[in-house]
């Protein structure tokens, strides 16, 4: 394993490439600090073997990455001290779909656009997020959208998540708008705030198809946040905001329980 150092010379985004084809598995880029390729010309990176992208600073922002990572063939990108934004419409700024490991360590992943495309999308895939920020322009979109991945998210602050058919360990993490479980996901947490906007006509959980959510410490923005169960379980000990403010929704088939006691229903429509 090697180190390959990029931006010592003006041609800073040929460096990157070429550092990224001459790489051998398990390599690390490291990164001077400095803009790497333009809004207006984002790069696709194809990433199919095992490699290390750093920052050569502490602060995320003195590196910027304009383009795409999809990350291929069951190979693994580590990300750190750095941000990553794809600027153009039709393209996720983070993707994986086979047997792929993604880690971000002080990362900015930004999509920059107001369209629908996610800022990470994974599919049977292994991701690790700690200390980092993920965001995108448009509120409706979710930023981290996964399918049949297991995850790991650790003191990060994020846009609206959607888990469908996975499993997350979620701690000390904020998350705007809402988070979704849909088919067979599971949600483990210590200390989970979202941060929904009363604007936006959104619950702040929604739990779908023998889904499973067990936390401790849930902290809600908004003064009257809803959580919405159906056929699944939600388990929480410890609301920071008043269990009394939360309007609950969810049928006979759901298991819940807040502060180990069963809340009134509104019921489902």
């Amino acid at each position: 394993m090697q180190k390959l150092y990029v931006g010592t010379k003006s041609n800073r985004e040929l460096q990157l490439i070429q550092a990224l084809d001459f790489a051998k598995p398990g390599d690390t880029i490291v990164l001077m600090p400095g803009n790497y390729f333009t809004p207006n010309e984002p790069n696709i990176f194809e990433i199919e073997k095992d490699v290390t992208i750093v920052g050569k600073t502490y602060d995320c922002d003195d590196v910027k990455i304009f383009g795409s990572f999809f990350i291929k063939k069951g190979a693994s990108l580590t990300i750190e001290n750095l941000t990553v934004n794809y600027t153009r419409d039709k393209f996720n700024t983070v993707m994986m779909y086979d047997n792929d490991h993604f880690t971000a360590k002080n990362v900015h992943i930004k999509h920059s656009v107001d369209d629908n495309w996610n800022p990470i999308y994974a599919q049977n895939s292994t991701l690790s997020l700690t200390n980092s920020t993920i965001s995108s322009c448009n509120n409706e979109t979710q930023c981290l959208s996964v399918e049949n991945c297991q995850l790991y998210l650790a003191n990060n602050w994020m846009d609206a998540i959607y888990l469908k058919s996975s499993q997350c360990l979620i701690k000390d993490t904020t998350v705007n708008v809402s988070v979704t479980l849909d088919y067979v996901s599971t949600l483990d947490f210590v200390n989970l705030h979202v941060n929904a906007f009363n604007s936006l006509d959104r619950d702040e959980f929604y739990v779908f198809d023998d889904s499973r959510v067990t936390g401790k410490n849930l902290h809600f923005s908004s003064k009257k946040p809803q959580i919405c169960v159906c056929q699944s379980s939600f388990t929480n000990n410890i609301f920071n905001d008043g269990l009394e403010n939360i309007t609950w929704y969810f049928d006979e088939q759901s298991n819940v329980k807040a502060d180990d006691v069963t809340p009134f229903t509104n019921g489902l429509d």
